[in-house]
């Protein structure tokens, strides 16, 4: 009994933290009629001002206006042309919807809750037309574009007419991308960015708004597949390493990848084996610029059930709080929460589970510990917000 006491006085901040995280208290609100419409991004700027994004496989989605705890209005229907889209890049008073054809953009200047301030617009050129885009960031006057196969840059003003050119795509990009790999002893990812897994994986690139780090998972479908590990760049994407993630076989490489800092990040799938599917991995590193010398740890996760999937991993801008979003069986939510930046985690689907039913969480927005969005697979969004 002493021991127990001094466990939970020693920890009690900790206890108090968790417990605080279990006990928020989510409301669904709908954003589309349509349940076939997933929510693939949220980005607030106020708990009172959101936008939302969604997809449809097969058709088109749309972005949608929040004021948090309901949708406001649609800002762009995307059935027409079948444009989908996955999330969004903030940069500066600029958001870029990110769609699924890469010579597309959708931009917000100011409050993107407001429709006066979308423009929409096509690009000269981005290698990858009919591919979907994962990314946008900038540095100085220079901006990178992830979309699946290719990471492109572009000196020019975003808009009509920007044309961008591949950076890197082995084995197209660099164009001496041979020589370069045999120089590097090897270290340089020859797997190409992005996945073909279907639908869309939300957070299989990842681009720092201002450029400090770019990741992309090697691939279990590339014919060229290494051992699994998160592929690097911390020079704005003209060079990505390998940073291997250890304990894991030739099949099990990341397709979800996303940082809190230029350091640390992280990376998570499901586990493939021959005959079938184990629990889901969550690796991290504190160390992502040394490059290719990063080091990644495993996470400690509580005990999942079989076929459990994580699908989206988000934090509270301080990297402290995080959340990572999934389902088990394909039938049932799945929510984890961690609340030391994401190196421990428990099982906080008791909180969710009574209004999200056979809801699986596919995105997340958080702009504090206690205001949290989750998006559903059903044209559903989970808040706290008040």
């Amino acid at each position: 009994m002493k021991k127990i006491a001094a466990v939970l006085l020693v920890g009690s901040l900790a206890a108090l933290t968790i417990a605080n995280s279990q006990s928020l208290e989510f409301k669904k609100f709908r954003v589309s009629a349509n349940q076939s419409e997933r929510i693939t991004g949220i980005l607030c700027s106020s708990a009172k001002s959101c936008v939302v994004a969604t997809d449809v496989f097969g058709d088109g989605g749309g972005i949608y206006a929040s004021n948090g705890t309901s949708t406001t209005g649609r800002l762009f229907d995307g059935s027409k042309d079948k444009f989908n889209f996955f999330g969004f890049s903030k940069i500066g008073n600029l958001t870029f919807a990110l769609s699924n054809n890469s010579k597309a953009f959708f931009r917000a200047t100011g409050d993107a809750a407001q429709a006066a301030n979308w423009k929409f617009g096509r690009f000269a050129n981005a290698p990858g037309s009919l591919n979907a885009q994962k990314g946008l960031g900038q540095k100085d006057d220079r901006f990178v574009l992830a979309v699946n196969g290719f990471f492109s840059d572009t000196t020019d003003e975003l808009g009509d007419g920007t044309l961008f050119e591949p950076v890197w795509s082995p084995l197209d990009a660099p164009k001496d991308f041979r020589l370069i790999y045999a120089q590097s002893n090897q270290t340089l990812c020859r797997s190409a960015p992005g996945s073909s897994v279907l639908p869309q994986k939300i957070q299989n690139m990842y681009v720092a708004p201002d450029l400090s780090v770019l990741l992309y998972g090697t691939d279990f479908n590339d014919r060229n597949a290494e051992k699994a590990a998160v592929c690097i760049s911390t020079d704005g994407g003209k060079r990505f390493y390998r940073g291997e993630l250890p304990g894991l076989g030739e099949q099990d490489h990341p397709l979800g990848l996303t940082c809190v800092s230029k350091d640390k990040c992280f990376a998570f799938n499901t586990k493939f084996t021959l005959s079938y599917v184990e629990n889901d991995y969550l690796y991290y590193t504190t160390n992502a610029q040394q490059n290719p010398k990063s080091t990644w740890k495993a996470a400690k996760l509580p005990t999942l059930r079989d076929n459990s999937e994580f699908t989206f991993l988000f934090f509270t801008p301080d990297g402290k709080n995080g959340w990572l979003g999934g389902n088990v069986q394909k039938g049932a939510p799945l929510l984890l929460s961690s609340v030391d930046g994401g190196e421990t985690w428990r099982d906080s689907t008791s909180s969710i589970r009574g209004i999200a039913g056979d809801e699986q969480i596919h995105s997340g927005f958080a702009l504090d510990a206690n205001t949290v969005w989750l998006g559903t697979n059903k044209g559903n969004v989970l808040t706290t917000a008040k």
